[in-house]
């Protein structure tokens, strides 16, 4: 087996973010796991755990222990434009970095080109490299380079054309160039960018064409084209040539329904099938019968899904679809129909730090970073070890808080965001961790 080379990615990487009314306060870690991306399923010549070839990993970690101008201290997320800038989203204000310094952006009621709130909840880089930020109740910001400021889409309720919540939960950009906004309560918006103008897409209850639920969730495109929509209402598939949407929702009395209607997390793997994630199981679309598959956790079979509440789904380089949950990470073993759950074992070190897995992340080198509630672990898919990264109190080189919202990587870097403890930059070869704080009157 060759082993791919280590290299770090510098995209879109998944978020767990605090809510507005604090429910993330709990100690939120972020374990990241550098897994190795070989082919996978037991060598004939070991022994199987009971009979089936089922294997799990040698998972063995080891622990590393390793104030700027930073707007405030809760991070968000974090894109990478470009040009190389890291741009940074708090609860108060906008934060770009260039490596050396800070510059900071702040809504300004008396400036139009500000930011639109100081809240900043998502970020999306579109395909021209255009930076676009969603608030938690300000609206939507587009960065603007040449004025180094910002042209704002918000809520008027005076005008239907324009957003219909400022409450913005997804901005996502399809093959066709067509710009899509999820919001918090207002339903989906397509974005004409050339006139700022918005076509709303709500949930009508006397309509089973419309929107299942106002609260989206998750946009994705699949293979074909077709937009997805994801709501905490159901599933539905948009048809383009009739503005119309196909709901998939649970039905009590087809056990072949949406196990759920509350969805946490949607994903198509990379042979087209879509993976929808529930908060009471996970499933798997099949287009061609119109069905779902469902997958719930059982307490009498070891390789089922360790838990029904599903918050992340993600399919690494090797092909492998990993499946975080609140009971463990999953990792899908297609051949055996079978999960295999890495799980926290307090009496190990060298187990998951957590059993709540809230995001997963790959860097372009294949590896997947997995975030859990307590803590960031590394495991090198060179020697098969995890190395946990913690807050330590006695030195000032750790983490500078458990509770981690964001990763992304860039060069030799990768970037940490906390809720509370601002931004840590590790440093992937020594492990050294620097924190970047909000200082109190250096803007």
């Amino acid at each position: 087996m060759t082993a791919l080379p280590l290299t770090w990615q510098t995209g879109h990487i998944q978020t767990c973010r605090p809510s507005s009314d604090g429910h993330a306060r709990v100690t939120l870690v972020l374990a990241v796991l550098l897994l190795c991306l070989y082919s996978f399923g037991a060598p004939a010549s070991q022994p199987s755990v009971d009979g089936l070839g089922i294997l799990p990993r040698n998972i063995q970690l080891n622990i590393l222990h390793a104030h700027d101008g930073l707007s405030q201290a809760t991070v968000n997320s974090i894109v990478q434009d470009n040009d190389g800038f890291i741009w940074l989203a708090t609860q108060e204000g906008l934060n770009r970095y260039d490596g050396y310094e800070f510059v900071t952006y702040y809504h300004d009621p008396k400036d139009p080109r500000s930011l639109a709130q100081d809240w900043v909840w998502t970020s999306f880089v579109d395909q021209a490299g255009q930076l676009w930020f969603g608030t938690f109740a300000g609206g939507l910001s587009l960065y603007d380079p040449a004025s180094d400021g910002f042209v704002n889409f918000r809520h008027d309720p005076d005008k239907p054309s324009s957003l219909s919540s400022d409450q913005i939960r997804v901005v996502f950009q399809d093959s066709r160039g067509s710009y899509w906004i999820g919001t918090d309560g207002g339903g989906l918006n397509r974005m004409d960018k050339q006139r700022g103008t918005f076509v709303h897409y709500r949930h009508d209850p006397e309509n089973t064409a419309s929107l299942p639920g106002d609260q989206v969730v998750a946009i994705i495109e699949d293979r074909n084209g077709a937009l997805w929509v994801a709501t905490s209402n159901g599933l539905a598939k948009f048809d383009h040539r009739d503005e119309t949407f196909k709901r998939y929702q649970h039905d009590p009395a087809n056990p072949d329904s949406l196990i759920s209607n509350q969805i946490r997390a949607l994903h198509e793997d990379r042979d087209g099938g879509l993976w929808i994630g529930t908060k009471k199981g996970l499933c798997h679309f099949n287009a061609a019968t119109g069905t779902f598959r469902r997958f719930k956790h059982d307490p009498e079979n070891p390789y089922s899904l360790s838990h029904d509440e599903v918050r992340v789904i993600y399919q690494d380089e090797a092909g492998t679809l990993w499946v975080g949950t609140e009971a463990g990470l999953n990792e899908w073993r297609s051949q055996r129909q079978s999960f295999i759950l890495y799980s926290h074992d307090p009496l190990n070190q060298a187990s998951l730090p957590h059993n709540r897995v809230t995001s997963l992340f790959q860097d372009r080198g294949g590896v997947l970073w997995v975030g859990t509630y307590n803590g960031i672990g590394k495991w090198n898919f060179m020697s098969d070890t995890f190395a946990h990264f913690r807050q330590n109190a006695k030195t000032s080189s750790s983490l500078s808080n458990d509770l981690v919202t964001s990763i992304a990587g860039f060069k030799n870097t990768v970037w940490i965001g906390t809720y509370g403890g601002g931004l840590n930059r590790l440093d992937k070869q020594s492990g050294h961790i620097e924190h970047f704080r909000h200082v109190a009157g250096n803007s």
